[in-house]
């Protein structure tokens, strides 16, 4: 109950430098009823301080005759006494602005009112107001004593200006400030919370009112206090000497989150947020900008526009405001179809222009199934896109991987590779006007040349072609190995039921077939854009052997050349026959070690006969008068050594195809050779012709030819060099014998 006291009081300033404190007095009520006579009762109140100390002039009142009246004032010891009818009373206390009742009768013989000490640890001017409503007048102390109440506190500044804040004083000394939240204009802001560090951490309960006061109770007083200021998530923290200097005031600073275009013009309905140990929303951007206030700190913020957004990190917020400002770039697509991105949802781009916030943003070209595009945007762009779309498909309307597109746009640029869907796309810098596109598929190569702004999408379609291989019965046969040139011979792959199929580009192509070696190449054949069917047919060939006389002559082996000699087979009946694709070849033949070989022989397209003839060829053997010599023994080389016969009638003859052989006849032991024999023309005829030996002396007894032989004076030699023996003691001696004349010896 606040007694109104009918004295009028001075209303004065108190003033206190930094560090003053400013003592709250506690009052203890202890109630001790005191004996008391029977006809009058004398007071005995009394007012400590908290240490015991007696406090003079407390004013004492009591309640009587319905109203109050003073009782006295206590002395220099703290005790007021004085005569009084009875002893009970209802009484009052006070000192320093602050007021006790008792609420109820008490032993006024008996009773006591204590105070406790309070600091207040704000550093600026401070006056109060208690139980009487006007400033303080007592001079300020350390641990200055009060009695318990609510007292109103004016803190730096002079009434009325000044801030006020309550304090309550209860029954305990007490350590107390008063901690302020101000706005960037000074204003007081309601909803800070305080935390406090003595000796740990600790939250201080409330939060601040309306005008920015919140009251902060401590245990003790220390040079290590800290303190932190918590208002809508953002935090500001003060050593001991910091909030000294600020008299325990936070300030806000004013945030304008701004967005603005590309042209540097504010935006609207930007949704703006950030980050205090959570992300906080701040609303949507009206004329470019949204206001908020935060204590000063690092911070992180983030802005959504258009399905785009953007965050700055560690944004620094220093007193007294901070602009954090987001600009959009400007995006232009060119492209005749549906543009779509995905941001929680997905989104239509609305053509030809729409502003994004900076980032990498994935567009969807359509129509599905899209091809997509991750396009850069930063802040200020004015950018310029053509999207090249290029689908390729099969002859069968699928979707086919792996097709490699490319785009004239000054000089061929690559748009991509075709995925699963058959889909590449690019984007190319500015507006394009009529554009050719290209698309290569295993090698093969079309080009669409369209108007990109209006027909954005390049569709190219292969051609399924079949490649087919058949005999000159037009049968369908295996195994030919198929290909195609472009840029390169690319493999098709080998026939399977006489045919193998590719996926080719419409255009002009060459075609080769390779069967049993023999390859066919088939130029500028047009693909597409319909099915294409390249045949390949290989002709019959037959390879005859005859004799001389035109006759089948058997067992000839024949074969032919591509890329190796490759066997056709003996001949039977004279003949040996094989399939073979068009084209100019080598043949050959063997028979009895000789070989003859046909080049450059035109196969096909029709059937094809090549005839090897051999040639007789007869071998002589003659005396040096020219006279026939008959059991001479004749060979030929062809590969090795073949017999030919002996001679009868001084001949023996055989077949041979045409070419240049070695020859050799052997006669009584002697051997003679002749080499580089050209056999050609329907015969040809060898002749070996041997010399007569005469021995001068007639003493030759043997001569030497594969072993002693005698010697018989007169006789026919072949020409060669032979060793003789004598009976007359001369030594034996080597002899050249030549042909075709009389050879003398010793």
């Amino acid at each position: 109950m606040v007694v109104q006291h009918q004295e009028q009081w001075t209303l004065k300033r108190l003033a206190i430098s930094t560090g003053l404190i400013l003592a709250i007095l506690v009052a203890i009520v202890v109630a001790a009823p005191r004996p008391a006579s029977a006809a009058n009762f004398t007071t005995h109140i009394t007012l400590t301080d908290s240490t015991g100390a007696g406090i003079e002039s407390a004013r004492v009142l009591y309640w009587i005759s319905g109203g109050w009246s003073t009782l006295g004032y206590t002395d220099t010891s703290g005790i007021l006494a004085t005569p009084v009818a009875n002893q009970t009373y209802r009484i009052v206390i006070q000192y320093n602005k602050g007021a006790v009742d008792t609420g109820t009768p008490v032993d006024v013989t008996n009773y006591s009112f204590k105070t406790v000490s309070v600091k207040v640890l704000n550093t600026g001017q401070l006056a109060y107001q208690g139980w009487y409503m006007g400033y303080g007048d007592p001079a300020w102390v350390n641990s200055m004593e009060l009695l318990p109440y609510a007292y109103s506190i004016w803190n730096n500044s002079s009434y009325p200006t000044s801030n006020k804040f309550n304090l309550v004083v209860g029954d305990q000394n007490l350590v107390a400030v008063n901690v302020r939240l101000l706005d960037s204009n000074g204003n007081g802001l309601a909803g800070g919370t305080v935390d406090y560090y003595l000796n740990g951490w600790q939250s201080a309960p409330g939060t601040t009112d309306a005008g920015g006061n919140l009251v902060v109770q401590l245990s003790a007083d220390s040079p290590y206090l800290s303190m932190a200021m918590l208002y809508n998530g953002t935090r500001q923290q003060m050593n001991r000497t910091e909030l000294d200097a600020s008299n325990f005031t936070f300030r806000t600073a004013a945030v304008h989150v701004k967005l603005i275009n590309a042209d540097g013009s504010p935006l609207d309905t930007g949704s703006a947020a950030y980050y205090a140990t959570m992300w906080r929303a701040l609303g949507n951007t009206s004329a470019g900008v949204i206001d908020v206030q935060m204590l000063p700190g690092s911070y992180s913020f983030a802005m959504t526009y258009n399905g785009s957004r953007e965050q700055k990190d560690s944004v620094a917020i220093g007193l007294p405001s901070t602009d954090v400002v987001f600009q959009t770039g400007r995006l232009s697509f060119y492209y005749s179809g549906p543009i779509s991105w995905y941001y929680t949802a997905w989104l239509s781009f609305t053509k030809p222009t729409m502003e994004y916030l900076p980032g990498l943003t994935t567009f969807y070209f359509g129509p599905t199934p899209n091809c997509n595009l991750g396009i850069q945007i930063n802040a200020g762009d004015h950018l310029a896109k053509s999207v090249v779309v290029a689908k390729l498909t099969n002859s069968s309307g699928n979707p086919l991987a792996g097709g490699e597109a490319s785009a004239y746009v000054g000089s061929w640029r690559t748009v991509g590779t075709t995925n699963a869907q058959g889909l590449t796309c690019a984007a190319f810098d500015g507006k394009l006007g009529n554009t050719a596109v290209a698309m290569v598929y295993n090698g093969s190569r079309q080009q669409v040349s369209q108007s990109q702004p209006t027909n954005s999408i390049y569709t190219f379609s292969t051609s399924n072609v079949t490649v087919e291989l058949r005999d000159s019965n037009n049968t369908l046969i295996d195994t030919g190995s198929a290909s195609y040139y472009a840029g390169s011979w690319r493999a098709i792959g080998d026939t399977s039921g006489g045919k193998a199929a590719v996926q080719m580009l419409p255009g002009n192509y060459s075609f080769a077939m390779v069967y049993n070696g023999t390859r066919e190449q088939k130029n500028a054949i047009a693909v597409g854009p319909g099915a294409t069917t390249v045949t390949f047919a290989t002709a019959p060939v037959t390879v005859r052997l005859v004799d001389s006389h035109a006759s089948a002559l058997d067992i000839g082996s024949a074969s032919y050349y591509a890329g190796s000699w490759r066997a056709i087979g003996d001949t039977s009946g004279g003949e040996t026959a094989v399939q073979m694709l068009s084209g100019n070849y080598s043949f050959a033949m063997v028979y009895n070690g000789t070989r003859e070989q046909k080049n450059a022989v035109a196969v096909g397209p029709g059937a094809t006969t090549v005839t090897f003839a051999t040639v007789n060829v007869t071998v002589h053997l003659i005396d040096s008068d020219s006279n026939a010599l008959d059991t001479g023994s004749a060979s030929y080389y062809a590969g090795s050594w073949r017999a030919i016969g002996d001679t009868s009638g001084g001949e023996t003859a055989v077949q041979m195809l045409s070419g240049n052989y070695s020859f050799a006849m052997s006669y009584l032991g002697g051997r003679s050779q002749q080499n580089g024999i050209a056999i050609n023309g329907g015969s040809s005829d060898v002749t070996f012709q041997t010399g007569k030996v005469i021995s001068d002396s007639s003493s030759a007894t043997n001569y030497y030819a594969s072993g002693w032989k005698p010697f018989t004076q007169g006789m026919q030699l072949l020409g060669a060099n032979y060793t003789f023996a004598f009976n007359d003691a001369t030594p034996n001696a080597q002899v050249t014998i030549v042909g075709g004349q009389v050879n003398h010896i010793h």
